[in-house]
């Protein structure tokens, strides 16, 4: 991947036979790699509607990532007895932070065993400012104590966001 005219990240992901996956109706697998801090999806479907395709997605994480969250619980044993307590979490995934320019450069070449060129495509992402803010609260939180199966989820994502297609999908079949 490039960036400002400079490499920011590469993978290189050598995969044993991939499992089957009932739900996929292909073979798929992932791999986290910590050195780069990406991870790599991969599906060949060979069943049902995607007969024919495979998918690529690779997830990189170039910055400093703050993840927290506070969770109440409360529930009654056996004897009727409530219970509650808090679990709370604060993690933050360090990295050098990479200035992303105005564009976004990425390169991907597969390769299957018994291929002899690998198949090479590249393209560019136009980058957008975003900003998406997420907030909800579940109709059986307004109680006190809150109800059984009560929900809320706040997310704030800042930052430049782009999208690229090689083509449709679900691809379309007459």
């Amino acid at each position: 991947m490039r960036t400002n005219g400079a490499t920011v990240n590469t993978v290189d992901d050598t995969y044993p036979p991939l499992p089957w996956v009932d739900w996929q109706q292909g073979f798929c697998d992932y791999r986290y790699n910590f050195a780069t801090r990406g991870v790599t999806y991969v599906c060949v479907y060979t069943q049902g509607r995607l007969a024919g395709y495979s998918y690529v997605q690779y997830d990189w994480s170039g910055a400093n990532i703050h993840y927290t969250s506070d969770s109440y619980v409360y529930y009654w044993d056996a004897s009727g007895q409530l219970h509650q307590t808090w679990y709370s979490n604060d993690y933050t995934d360090s990295a050098p932070m990479v200035t992303l320019g105005p564009d976004f450069s990425g390169r991907l070449s597969v390769q299957e065993a018994s291929d002899a060129p690998p198949i090479v495509l590249e393209a560019t992402v136009q980058f957008e400012p975003v900003d998406l803010r997420f907030d909800y609260v579940g109709p059986s939180c307004g109680t006190t104590p809150a109800a059984p199966g009560c929900f809320e989820l706040h997310e704030h994502t800042v930052g430049v966001m782009g999208y690229l297609s090689y083509g449709s999908w679900p691809p379309f079949t007459p």
